[in-house]
């Protein structure tokens, strides 16, 4: 039985012991200035051992987020505030929380910036399914081999190359839709993809492709890799429990 603490800003915590499952070697955090921000910085850390010390990787990353801002969503961490400011299909915010981080993808000059064998080759005819009315929902699919259950997809090869590389965001089971099947309207295909300048996205992180090319090459996904995003103060406030296993932000 898991005993939770519902925080002042609005997220659920363990009464103690550790936020984070202890199994995963490798976090990357998310932080940003408000609950409306438009943009985070990145951090990444890593650790040797379940359960062990988090050391500092490398330099922070601007990454911009949802042009709405931040939304609590369905992942690992428990949201005990309003249901209004919780994640939604469409919302154009990004998800608040933490995540595992699923399937990376690529095309062109992704595949070519990658290590070998790092990315899932793309095609021409694969999406990610974003009507929650589809058996699919927030599922990557191949649409030339998968019965056709909906009315509404996002390509994953697009003229303008953002999705190159990518990174699937754990939200709403994505990372493991067969063992976590996703909520009908609980918010779908959020990845990490490549950024267009300065613009926000409609809900996924996008990072230059010096930073993204980096994140892919550093992360394994046999160290069970997180995502965490939320504003600095709800990380402050997370990190300052007895016990969080949290790592210290510079």
């Amino acid at each position: 039985m898991h005993f939770l603490l519902a925080l002042s800003l609005s997220f659920c915590a363990p009464k103690s012991g550790p936020v984070l499952p202890a199994d995963s070697l490798q976090l990357v955090v998310g932080l940003a200035d408000a609950w409306d921000a438009r943009t985070a910085t990145l951090y990444r850390f890593e650790r040797k051992r379940a359960g062990g010390k988090w050391k500092r990787v490398g330099k922070a990353w601007r990454a911009n987020i949802g042009k709405n801002g931040l939304a609590a969503g369905r992942g690992l961490l428990e949201w005990c505030g309003p249901d209004e400011e919780r994640k939604a299909e469409s919302d154009k915010k990004s998800p608040a929380g933490v995540f595992r981080l699923g399937g990376m993808y690529g095309y062109g000059p992704g595949l070519k910036a990658a290590p070998r064998g790092k990315l899932k080759r793309i095609n021409r005819t694969m999406a990610c399914v974003s009507d929650p009315d589809s058996d699919s929902y927030n599922r990557i699919v191949d649409t030339a081999t998968t019965e056709r259950d909906w009315d509404w997809t996002r390509p994953l090869m697009r003229p303008d190359g953002i999705k190159s590389r990518t990174i699937v965001v754990g939200l709403n089971g994505a990372a493991d839709p067969d063992g976590d099947p996703p909520v009908p309207g609980a918010g779908s295909c959020v990845l990490f993809h490549l950024a267009r300048g300065h613009r926000p996205t409609v809900g996924c992180t996008s990072l230059k492709a010096a930073a993204l090319d980096a994140l892919i090459a550093w992360l394994k996904p046999k160290a069970e890799p997180l995502y965490l995003l939320m504003t600095k103060d709800q990380y402050a406030e997370l990190a300052g429990l007895e016990d969080s296993g949290l790592p210290e932000i510079p």
